[in-house]
């Protein structure tokens, strides 16, 4: 299939694209992961295929979808991670990727801790490495998820499905983190401190359980940071 066209930017910055090589007998067609539905916009203007706004004010896509080719402009790992659970949601078993070396990495993370194949891109030692590792934490939270910390979460997995239970205030804490902190850096830490907060106010004997109660910013501080 032929790769659309990026467009006036094309001469300065190629497109960063996915592509099926090669999909399950029961495939499906254009079928968008509910998630990814109730975090973009979804419509067909634009041009050709459909495009994934941010909002319905915005009128460049994170993301354009012509069927069998998927295509943004960034290359960061949560938009990565979406391009891949389409690719997953349609049933897609090979894909070809086209793109930047960060973008390229990124497909091949997620794609791989997936089950799917990857081309376009030769991991390295590090890269395989680091899949090998997910993958085993994976296996033992499965079998043994008394054994198994919170730990940092798989390539484009939001940090709250990692664990046993979706915690509601980590999740809110997760969202207002992504919309506010550009740093992932600061972000991880933000989460990791969010986290480790909520583990100490999570104690037995408690009469109000965090993962219940409704989150109160001012509650996850400690008493002496109140003081200030």
């Amino acid at each position: 299939m032929a790769v659309p066209r990026a467009g006036p930017m094309a001469a300065t910055k190629a497109p960063n694209i996915v592509v099926a090589i090669s999909r399950a007998l029961e495939a499906v067609r254009a079928d968008v992961p509910p998630d990814l539905l109730s975090r973009y916009y979804v419509d067909g203007r634009g041009g050709p295929g459909v495009g994934f706004y941010p909002n319905r004010t915005t009128y460049h896509p994170v993301i354009r979808d012509y069927g069998r080719v998927l295509r943004t402009d960034r290359g960061d790992q949560q938009t990565s991670a979406d391009i891949v659970a389409i690719a997953h949601r349609r049933r897609w078993t090979t894909i070809e990727v086209h793109g930047d070396l960060t973008f390229r990495r990124e497909v091949w993370m997620a794609a791989s801790a997936l089950g799917l194949q990857v081309r376009g891109y030769t991991p390295s030692i590090r890269d395989q490495k680091l899949l090998e590792e997910h993958l085993a934490k994976r296996t033992r939270l499965a079998t043994h998820p008394q054994e198994v910390a919170p730990a940092r979460p798989a390539p484009g997995r939001p940090v709250h499905e990692e664990g046993q239970r979706a915690w509601a205030p980590l999740r809110v804490i997760e969202t207002l983190a992504a919309a506010r902190v550009a740093s992932p850096e600061i972000r991880d830490r933000l989460l990791s401190q969010a986290q480790a907060r909520l583990e100490q106010l999570r104690t037995p004997g408690r009469q109000v359980d965090p993962l219940h109660a409704p989150l109160s910013i001012e509650r996850l501080r400690k008493p002496q940071d109140r003081q200030r």
